[in-house]
């Protein structure tokens, strides 16, 4: 028993790390993805400067224009490539979270030996959680909506996906 507590210990905690990294990966992405498009911004300005000064002075800049376009082109192609990632790995981040937290279900649902989880069980649970999460959590009378004295399987899957859904906030 206590080697199966250990090795669940070992597996909430690599979890845990992954999706701390995820995490970490798409603030990073989005940062990127807002400095992309900043500087497509500002590209977008310069070429306006160039334009109206080729203009202003009846000179032909088409092929500098012509190749500012490309290049610009280019960096929005990038930029909603960047997006697309970003997204892939929010969704994946949030896939390893539900994994995680299911994960850490399945280790107290079972300490009483009834279905669902009793109060004594939530509490495990929550002190098992993440603090990203745990701070997320209601408190047992607020889950168990049916006031059954157990949380069902679908008041902790909508408890859940609601703290899943709500980390993007």
């Amino acid at each position: 028993m206590e080697t199966n507590v250990h090795n669940f210990k070992d597996q909430n905690t690599k979890l845990s790390k992954l999706s701390n990294d995820l995490r970490n990966e798409n603030e990073t992405l989005h940062e990127n993805v807002k400095n992309l498009s900043h500087s497509i911004e500002d590209l977008n300005s310069v070429k306006d400067m160039i334009e109206a000064f080729a203009q202003k002075n009846n000179q032909d800049l088409g092929d500098i224009i012509g190749s500012m376009k490309d290049t610009l082109s280019k960096q929005q192609n990038v930029l909603q490539q960047q997006k697309e990632v970003m997204e892939r790995t929010k969704q994946c981040t949030k896939s390893q979270e539900l994994v995680l937290l299911h994960h850490l279900q399945s280790q107290v649902s079972s300490m009483d030996g009834t279905s669902g989880l009793s109060e004594v069980e939530y509490n495990s649970f929550v002190a098992m959680c993440p603090q990203i999460f745990a701070q997320k959590l209601k408190k047992f009378s607020e889950v168990d909506l049916s006031g059954n004295g157990n949380i069902e399987m679908s008041e902790f899957q909508a408890l859940v996906n609601e703290m899943v859904q709500t980390m993007d906030k």
